[in-house]
């Protein structure tokens, strides 16, 4: 594979497999816990942690590790704020470093002498994390995500560290994709209200994205005709569809739909596209 030399394409084909099948979650809670649930049959380690950190890096603003971790590690919250500091990749000032590369804990400080280090006594010996990969693929709108593969016998190889780095940059996609979804969802939800107070018509919410599509075009006064032939879809086809348009908001005829719609025209995008 570009850019992988140790990563198999086998053991890719699973990553991918196993990410692009989290591209129906709703929301990135949902993907965060999906991702948790599934990313140890195809990554190695004993626990996988997902940190949601505010995007300057100054507050850990959430975090989730595989069942039989989770509690053991919440429960040591408070230990573990006071000891990240020694951290070996925090000491070394290289914390930054894990939005472009995989960080091996084992680079910075040998596991012999880890095993005496406090953030060792007091947490990750809890989570069988005396080897440790850190990787941070996200960084989104409202956090940056980190993974971290822990375990505690066996340091991990640089095939591990590649199938990181490829199942973070697979799940970096899906998470944007799925927050640009939940932005488009918003601005719809806004554009929905907007319109509905402004032409006394409603509800806009029961309309999906062609149903807007065919609005757009009215609303730049082409014909029915006109726009089913720029879309190549039988006429036929785009009745029946402003027919269930008319309905769900609440007119009897075209005539009474234009004349609604005539209110938005001043705010009419500029684009005019087929369906999806």
């Amino acid at each position: 594979m570009n850019g992988y030399r140790n990563l198999g394409e086998s053991r890719a084909g699973r990553i991918a497999r196993m990410v692009a099948g989290m591209c129906s979650c709703a929301d990135l809670a949902e993907l965060e816990d999906r991702f948790i649930s599934d990313a140890l049959k195809v990554l190695p380690g004993d626990c996988l942690a997902w940190n949601n950190w505010a995007p300057d890096w100054g507050t850990l603003l959430s975090g989730r590790l595989n069942e039989g971790y989770h509690e053991e590690f919440h429960h040591r919250l408070e230990a573990f704020g006071e000891t990240v500091g020694y951290h070996p990749v925090v000491m070394a000032n290289q914390f930054h470093a894990t939005t472009s590369m995989v960080m091996k804990l084992t680079d910075f400080q040998p596991a012999s002498k880890f095993a005496g280090n406090p953030l060792y006594c007091e947490v990750y010996r809890h989570i069988d994390s005396r080897f440790q990969l850190a990787f941070t693929p996200c960084h989104l709108s409202d956090r940056r995500v980190l993974l971290t593969l822990n375990r505690n016998s066996g340091d991990f190889s640089e095939e591990d560290r590649e199938g990181l780095h490829y199942a973070g940059m697979c799940l970096d996609g899906i998470a944007r994709a799925i927050e640009e979804r939940q932005a488009m969802g918003r601005v719809w939800r806004e554009l929905c209200a907007f319109a509905g107070g402004r032409t006394g018509i409603g509800p806009f919410n029961s309309l999906g994205d062609t149903d807007l599509r065919v609005l757009a075009g009215l609303l730049k006064r082409r014909s029915v005709s006109e726009i089913s032939a720029s879309w190549e879809v039988r006429r036929d086809t785009l009745d029946k569809r402003l027919g269930s348009i008319r309905e769900r908001l609440g007119v009897e005829n075209n005539r009474q739909l234009l004349s609604a719609l005539a209110e938005l025209r001043p705010a009419v995008p500029g684009g005019d596209r087929g369906p999806a």
